[in-house]
């Protein structure tokens, strides 16, 4: 068996912490499962640095212009999508891509 990369540690300690701070009024499970995702788009995530609860309400996902109400094909409950980024997206999320709806 291989060494664990980097990358592959970073990921799963991302996806181990995904549920932390998620309300039961909200997506019952985090929107930052990438296991559906290739190498380059679970990196992309890590590198705009989603994550599911935005630190400033006025930065959520559902207030930015590539917020999609519809999540991907098999996304949990509650999880939205993005134009840019690919997989599930936390409504209450927040990325380094945030940009205002008008």
């Amino acid at each position: 068996m291989g060494a664990i990369t980097r990358r592959e540690a970073l990921l799963g300690a991302l996806a181990s912490l995904g549920g932390v701070g998620c309300s039961k009024a909200s997506a019952a499970a985090s929107c930052t499962d990438t296991a559906g995702l290739g190498a380059d788009e679970a990196q992309a995530r890590v590198a705009m640095e989603y994550v599911d609860r935005a630190a400033s309400p006025a930065k959520a996902c559902a207030s930015c212009q590539q917020w999609l109400a519809t999540g991907p094909a098999g996304a949990p409950a509650g999880c939205g999508g993005c134009r840019v980024l690919k997989g599930p997206i936390h409504p209450a999320g927040t990325c380094k891509l945030f940009a205002l709806r008008t």
